[in-house]
């Protein structure tokens, strides 16, 4: 499993040119396809016994999701990956997953964030090497770094994820004060640093909720090592703030801020969530069908001038809306039940494990992400990686 690891953090560090897009358009969601295959051969030969309880109520929300789909099944890759994302789950649950495996895991999404951060240093600071090697223009993007992912916010939601885990491990450690424990508190803060530096207010949501609910989980009696790794966090964090709102970079000779503007992106948001909203109370119960937003909520747009975008809009910015647009009051009823599943997962460790309960968590900054973006279209990394940490909080 370690060569399996490695594997895919070389192929996280490494650039495939492609033309944009989402989904299998790619290349890193198909690399990362072909990792997990391998991934699943191997597991399956070596793992055939044990596995975790069934979750009734996620099996339930993701079968009610996808039945709207599986009518209009022709001519929507979206319900082939969807389904195959029931069929890794459920392939999950029937792996063992010790706490040394839990730490493994923990300690791989961690690594994987920093090879990530990495990138995005390299990105925001030396944007000629950055253009040779990942095609990053940072004029277009204002320095602000999007690793292998190509989009700022999944970058963000990533390292936020990885700051979770690597929080985790820290918490965890059995020497408060070991090289393995200021290891871990050293890479928290170069995660901090990216992540200020992006600049995403999804990622810095999802990361502050997941560093919060983690102390207040498993903080209790470990406050030295936690207060070091907040410490270290939030001067990180500053540091990189201020280098966004007062230092510049020299881009083909000129000399540029990295600070970006909220506010038009705040307005267009609000605009998107008002117009969706409106629309869905037109097709509460059956919804206006899937694949159909874009079209939908464009010719909507033509029909109610006053609206302008910039770009052409594809999703309503929060998944539950997008999900109820599409399918309905089912899609709507599979995304509720999915959520009720996780809160029962949550409920159950609360009363049982309450370790488990800390992994059960981390999935925090995925969900923040999925309320404000629409990250598992555009990376199956995340897609993948929200499933495996849901499996490790069972």
């Amino acid at each position: 499993m370690k060569t399996l690891l490695l594997l895919l953090l070389c192929l996280t560090l490494f650039y495939i040119p492609d033309s944009g897009g989402s989904g299998v358009a790619l290349p890193f969601n198909l690399t990362f396809l072909c990792w997990l295959g391998l991934v699943v051969m191997v597991l399956a030969w070596r793992h055939n016994k044990g596995g975790a309880e069934r979750q009734p109520l996620l099996l339930a929300g993701g079968l009610l999701l996808l039945l709207p789909w599986l009518l209009q099944a022709r001519g929507n890759p979206g319900v082939w990956v969807l389904l195959a994302a029931l069929l890794l789950w459920l392939a999950l649950l029937r792996l063992p997953f010790t706490p040394r495996h839990r730490r493994a895991a923990l300690l791989a999404v961690f690594v994987l964030a920093l090879g990530q951060a990495g990138t995005g240093l390299l990105q925001a600071f030396c944007p000629h090497l950055a253009a040779r090697l990942y095609e990053f223009d940072w004029l277009r993007n204002q320095g602000r770094p999007y690793g292998i992912f190509q989009q700022v916010n999944l970058l963000a939601s990533f390292l936020a994820t990885g700051a979770g885990c690597g929080f985790l491990l820290l918490l965890t450690e059995r020497r408060a004060r070991g090289i393995t424990a200021v290891l871990i508190t050293a890479g928290l803060g170069v995660l901090a640093f990216v992540l200020a530096l992006n600049q995403s207010r999804a990622g810095a949501v999802g990361a502050v909720a997941v560093i919060a609910a983690l102390c207040a989980v498993a903080g209790r009696g470990k406050a030295f090592r936690a207060g070091a790794a907040l410490a270290v966090m939030a001067l990180s964090a500053g540091a990189g703030w201020y280098i966004t709102q007062h230092v510049t970079v020299l881009v083909n000779g000129e000399p540029f801020l990295m600070a970006r503007d909220y506010a038009g992106s705040t307005q267009e948001r609000r605009h998107i969530l008002h117009i969706t909203w409106q629309m869905i109370m037109l097709h509460p119960w059956a919804g206006w069908g899937y694949g159909t937003f874009e079209y939908a909520f464009s010719r909507w747009l033509l029909a109610h001038p006053g609206y302008t975008f910039r770009v052409p809009v594809t999703h309503p910015h929060n998944e539950l809306l997008y999900a109820w647009f599409q399918g309905g009051i089912t899609a709507l009823a599979g995304m509720l039940v999915l959520f009720a599943g996780w809160v029962r997962m949550l409920i159950r460790a609360l009363k049982t494990r309450r370790a488990t309960l800390a992994y059960a968590l981390l999935i925090v900054p995925l969900l923040a992400h999925l309320n404000l973006e629409y990250p598992f279209y555009q990376s199956f990394i995340h897609f993948g990686l929200f499933l495996l940490l849901l499996r490790l909080g069972v």
